[in-house]
């Protein structure tokens, strides 16, 4: 039996390993927090779910202890032979609730390093680096395997002296996209559309996405641009108030949030995520896989998805400017949106593909191959 711990992205970023894991012929249990629509999702998968209040943010000594516990109760009804946990803190505190509850096996999946380490050196954020440093030194070392998505992250992970022969650090590429769940979808005509979708933080560039929006206008740029995603509770959230306000200036259109970016992938040009740092964010991988052109910045997990100038743009982070001049290649040459939707799906097709992805990490885990077609 599998158990996996996550958050409120665990559908939606391990269904298809949990498809495989079940297909395999393994039963799986996934615990995360109860929000409105997961434990149907995660059972429309085939797994059970077990709700938990976990916090998915913020250090609380007494809160995390509680949940610890917790975990740690709910371990020992299940029994789990593995244990897979992904998210900052089901991976800080899942991983020490395996070894209490005496999990034999325990993978971390490490999604990104977050807020903290996505550049910037204001106190607070110098503190929680020092201090997120420390708790993974202590927590991850219970681990038996640690997979990362990018090499700046494994870089991190080894500096934390967590690279052992008895607990690999192992990259991967990403989730991995189902290329027939996001098919490919041919250019939009009429007017750019540029969407952007993330989290409402600061670290996703929201405020550079705004501000180059602002300039094109000013410009008088012949663009649409839309912002996707839901708000957040993280110390760099973007409050309504905000939203409303780039809303007024006409610089955006907001258009809330969905459990399926599909279409609005399909309707968008151009997919644009300015952000601070990632894992190897999932939005981009599936707009690789529908075939967007995509406009990201030189940081950390972003980089490695775009080919500058055959799939899309590579821009300086924190630069509102070059992100506006990006958007202006596409309304100058529009020719561009064909080669680049191209070269966008062959990507996702040659590294992306979840049927690749996913055999490497149940052979880590030593669990059994999958089947080539998995059950839908």
């Amino acid at each position: 039996m599998v158990a996996i711990i996550g958050n409120r992205d665990t559908a939606r970023f391990r269904g298809w390993l949990i498809r495989d894991m079940i297909a395999a012929g393994h039963r799986v249990v996934a615990i995360a927090s109860d929000i409105p629509g997961l434990g149907q999702a995660i059972e429309r998968f085939g797994a059970e779910f077990r709700p938990i209040s976990m916090q998915r943010t913020g250090i609380n000594p007494f809160r995390d202890l509680a949940d610890l516990m917790a975990l740690a109760a709910l371990l020992r009804e299940h029994r789990p032979d593995i244990v897979v946990t992904h998210g900052t803190k089901p991976n800080l505190l899942g991983v020490v609730a395996a070894k209490l509850a005496g999990v034999p096996r325990t993978y971390v999946m490490m999604d990104g390093l977050g807020y903290a380490f996505a550049g910037g050196h204001e106190l607070r954020r110098l503190c929680l680096r020092a201090l997120l440093s420390l708790m993974f030194a202590g927590a991850l070392r219970f681990a038996h395997a640690i997979f990362v998505l990018n090499p700046d992250d494994s870089r991190v992970i080894r500096k934390l002296g967590l690279d052992r022969r008895s607990r690999p650090v192992v990259r991967i590429g990403g989730t991995g996209i189902d290329l027939e769940e996001f098919s490919y979808a041919p250019p939009v005509a009429g007017p750019l559309k540029v969407l952007m979708i993330a989290r409402l933080l600061r670290e996703k560039g929201v405020f550079e996405y705004a501000a180059a929006a602002k300039r094109l206008r000013d410009q008088g740029g012949a663009c649409r641009m839309d912002l996707l995603g839901p708000y957040d509770s993280n110390p760099g959230a973007i409050d309504e108030d905000q939203v409303n306000a780039w809303i007024a200036e006409h610089l955006i259109s907001y258009l809330g949030e969905t459990d399926d970016v599909r279409p609005y992938l399909r309707a968008c040009s151009v997919l644009c995520l300015p952000s601070y740092r990632e894992g190897l964010p999932r939005t981009i991988l599936e707009a690789l896989a529908i075939g967007r052109p995509i406009i990201t910045t030189d940081v950390p997990g972003c980089r490695e998805l775009v080919i500058d100038g055959v799939n899309g743009f590579i821009i300086p982070p924190r630069d509102p400017d070059a992100l506006a001049a990006a958007i202006t290649r596409f309304v100058d040459r529009p020719e561009l949106l064909v080669t680049m939707a191209k070269a966008s799906r062959a990507l996702a097709e040659a590294r992306y593909n979840v049927r690749d992805i996913n055999p490497l990490i149940m052979k880590t885990m030593g669990l059994s191959r999958p089947p080539s077609s998995p059950p839908r």
